[in-house]
């Protein structure tokens, strides 16, 4: 089975945070649980000068 990543970039954090609450995101983050046999890995990173 090949994985694949997926990277998602928000404008703010209330983007992000309103795009986490949303019933698709939570449901794709369930349906994807027992797929990868490992947490849903959610980093946040910022960008350096």
């Amino acid at each position: 089975m090949a994985w694949s990543s997926m990277f998602d970039v928000w404008a703010n954090r209330k983007a992000l945070d309103g795009h986490a609450e949303a019933t698709h995101a939570r449901a794709f983050r369930e349906k994807l649980s027992p797929l990868a046999g490992a947490f849903y890995d959610e980093r946040f990173y910022k960008a350096l000068d």
